[in-house]
């Protein structure tokens, strides 16, 4: 560990264990990415979804007028 005013600034690591925290961090984001997946299964189930081509034509006739 490395300290800059006294403060931890550095962590040196070995290369096996790099590779497991970013191992790890992909993971999280495959997680992250079920998760709003799913939601937006659930929000496609309850009908809180639009079709996106009426949605950008209504955009656009309001930008219009």
């Amino acid at each position: 560990m490395i300290t800059k005013n006294g403060e931890s600034y550095i962590a040196l690591i070995d290369a096996n264990r790099l590779d497991y925290y970013h191992q790890l961090e992909l993971e999280r984001i495959h997680l992250l990415l079920i998760d709003e997946a799913s939601k937006g299964l659930d929000d496609v189930a309850a009908g809180k979804v639009k079709d996106a081509r009426s949605v950008i034509q209504a955009i656009k006739r309001r930008r219009s007028a």
